[in-house]
């Protein structure tokens, strides 16, 4: 997912980081009903009921290994909002662009010249462009 620098991302990654940690929360609940149920009825399953505790066991165990996962991007994005509104606050992205204009006038040095008996095909410098338009007027 990627997100633009406006106002809407920076409110919906803040939405989506105080969301995450909710559903963390349902997927939690969900969990004990699981395991719940599991044990009401885990005499009643037969042979199987080894197998089936060990998926229930290990469904358990992968979300609790997720739940630092999902705290971190949350975390992450609560981050890049509050960076994104700097840079929003700060006006950063139309400032760079203007830090891009070169602020000075490029010149020739004065040891190029358009020499065309030497074969040398460089530009003209200033002087050397007077001193040719001298010779066509003379």
């Amino acid at each position: 997912m990627a997100f633009e620098v406006s106002e809407e991302a920076v409110a919906v990654m803040r939405q989506l980081a105080k969301q995450l940690p909710n559903t963390v929360e349902e997927i939690q609940k969900s969990n004990v009903e699981v395991l719940n149920c599991y044990e009401s009825v885990r005499d009643t399953v037969g042979p199987h009921a080894r197998k089936i505790e060990v998926i229930v066991r290990d469904i358990e165990k992968q979300i609790k290994k997720s739940l630092a996962d999902i705290q971190t991007v949350s975390e992450n994005l609560t981050k890049m909002a509050n960076l994104t509104q700097t840079i929003l606050d700060n006006d950063i992205k139309s400032n760079f662009k203007d830090s891009l204009k070169i602020g000075f006038t490029p010149r020739v040095s004065p040891a190029t010249t358009n020499n065309s008996s030497t074969g040398n095909n460089a530009a003209p410098n200033t002087g050397a462009r007077v001193r040719e338009l001298g010779h066509e007027t003379q």
